[in-house]
């Protein structure tokens, strides 16, 4: 049975060169103890063990102390204090405080176990109240010094470990780190190599969360620049099973926002399948699936499609009156097979016209086979296409009739006239009226009840 040691006075003392009887001994922190109690509550300590707590050497001990203080409430003061030079107040009453100024000691508490109990600790804080647990401070910055407040590290288990028993929706975390100016961090978690510096779990609810209660970032992915130029990490990787890598949702802005001040063709929003049957990039509009669609995505500016189709059961330009201002649409032509147009004017001479195909046109569709179809403006003189080649086709006039019924010749026939070229495309084998298999309809992504913050400032919209 350990003895059992009572002070009533609240301020640290410390003394050397003596000894105090005890039932059981500590080590160096113990001893400080032991001569507290002697000096401060003038009662012996009773030794079970022959020797005597001495400070300043090594003691061994088989039983345990316990020191209960029962004087006044402590107003930031501390019961135990050890430390290599000044003392500081602490933050909060504290019961054991170690200080290391780093002239004589560079770690003001340290704990070790070598338990391999899921209940193994080295150092253990609990707190009922608004107190930490274990609190851990450093008035050197990091950046000269690289020093912490609370270092934890293991050779197999968590370096540090925090759990709260606080009830559902309090807001208390297990662990908790807080930045107070510009530039600093509330946690920061590194690794070396391809380990993760901070990792979130959960089974049911959410691994990691940022929260911001102004016009600030709740999580941010950074790739430094001084990484190097060839590193293509993203800023923020999300993997997914069969869920999405990465959803973003939001009660008024732009539930999902990609920027990018590259030149060279890179995208602010890209989506890529790897399989077939995936989809790169998809848009559900409201109201999919009925009569009143809206719409499921819309571009300001150019949009290129390359390798590729682009398939919708109506094709429409919507073109802006320049009366009202108001924009009508215009439904395109569609065809059977894969055609392609040109259109021009030519003029008869002695009753003969020679048009050549335009050479971009003619370098783009077969030139063998292609149609060519004729409207007179004028008189009538019967036009038709004499010949056609891969450079271009002549138009003849017949013979025209004189008021008298005699016919007479075409030579001096002259006239104005359009013509409509249609050729097969060139780059494309199409399959006349062939048969396709309408895609699945898609599924709407679920909304996750992840609760937002009400005063989170959307992105700024653009265009």
């Amino acid at each position: 049975m350990g003895t059992t040691l009572s002070t009533n006075m609240p301020g640290p003392a410390n003394e050397s060169g003596k000894t105090v009887k005890r039932r059981g001994i500590l080590a160096a922190a113990g001893a400080a103890v032991a001569a507290i109690v002697a000096k401060q509550t003038a009662q012996p300590v009773a030794a079970l063990d022959p020797n005597d707590l001495a400070l300043g050497t090594g003691n061994s001990t088989s039983d345990a102390t316990t020191l209960t203080y029962t004087g006044a409430p402590l107003d930031a003061k501390t019961i135990l204090s050890v430390t290599d030079g000044t003392i500081l107040s602490p933050p909060w009453p504290s019961a054991v405080a170690g200080y290391a100024n780093g002239s004589r000691a560079h770690i003001g508490v340290y704990g070790y176990t070598g338990g391999i109990a899921a209940t193994s600790a080295g150092v253990y804080g609990s707190s009922i109240g608004y107190a930490p647990g274990v609190y851990g401070g450093n008035s050197y910055p990091e950046s000269n010094y690289g020093n912490v407040g609370v270092h934890g590290q293991s050779n197999g288990s968590h370096g540090v470990y925090g759990e709260t028993f606080a009830p559902a929706y309090s807001g208390q975390a297990g662990v908790r780190g807080a930045g107070n100016g510009d530039g600093t961090f509330g946690v920061y978690g590194l690794s070396y190599g391809t380990g993760v510096g901070v990792q979130g779990w959960t089974d049911n609810g959410i691994g990691v969360q940022g929260t911001t209660g102004g016009s600030g970032f709740p999580i941010v992915g950074l790739v430094p620049t001084n990484t190097g130029a060839n590193v293509v990490s993203p800023g923020v990787l999300g993997i997914g099973t069969k869920g999405p890598g990465v959803q973003g949702q939001s009660t008024s802005g732009h539930g999902l926002v990609g920027t990018t001040n590259a030149t060279d063709g890179h995208a602010g929003l890209m989506g890529n399948a790897n399989n077939a049957g995936g989809v790169g990039l998809m848009g559900i509009g409201p109201g999919y699936g009925t009569g009143s669609a809206g719409k499921a995505g819309i571009f300001y500016g150019n949009v290129q499609i390359t390798g590729g189709t682009l398939s919708a059961p109506v094709m429409q330009a919507a073109v802006q009156h320049q009366g009202d201002n108001s924009y009508r649409l215009l439904h395109t032509m569609v065809s059977p097979d894969g055609w392609a147009e040109d259109f021009g004017d030519g003029t008869l001479t002695n009753g003969a016209a020679t048009v050549s195909l335009d050479p971009d046109f003619a370098a783009l569709v077969e030139t063998v086979g292609y149609h060519v179809y004729l409207t007179e403006y004028g008189d009538h003189h019967n036009l038709f296409v004499a010949t056609r080649s891969a450079s271009g086709f002549t138009v003849q006039a017949k013979e025209t009739a004189n008021p008298v019924g005699v016919k007479a010749p075409t030579k001096g026939v002259t006239g104005a006239f359009s013509y409509r070229v249609v050729a097969k495309r060139k780059d494309i084998k199409a399959v006349r009226l062939a048969k396709v298999t309408p895609p699945t309809p898609p599924k709407s992504p679920a909304a996750f009840t992840i609760p937002e913050t009400p005063g989170a400032k959307p992105p700024a919209k653009n265009p």
